[in-house]
C-alpha cells in the first residue's frame, strides 16, 4: 500500500469506492437477515394462531379498547 504522500487522487477514489461498497454490502446483508428473521417470526406466530382457540370478536375488541385507554 502506498503512503499518504505518494497516494494519487485515483488511489484515494479507489479506496473510498471500496469502503463504500463494503459498507453498503454489509447494510444490505443486515437488512436481508432482518427480513428473514421477521418472516420466520411471522410464520411462527401464524402457525401458533392457527393451533390456538378462537376468541369472540366483541370480547377481543373490548379488551383491545381497554388497553388503549
Amino acid at each position: 500500500m502506498k503512503t499518504l504522500e505518494k497516494m494519487t487522487e485515483t488511489d484515494l477514489k479507489k479506496i473510498i469506492k471500496k469502503s463504500l461498497e463494503e459498507t453498503l454490502s454489509e447494510k444490505v446483508i443486515k437488512k436481508i437477515l432482518h427480513e428473514i428473521i421477521e418472516d420466520f417470526a411471522l410464520s411462527k406466530a401464524i402457525d401458533e394462531g392457527l393451533k390456538s382457540e378462537s376468541v369472540n370478536k366483541k370480547t377481543f375488541i373490548k379488551n383491545l379498547k381497554s388497553r388503549i385507554q
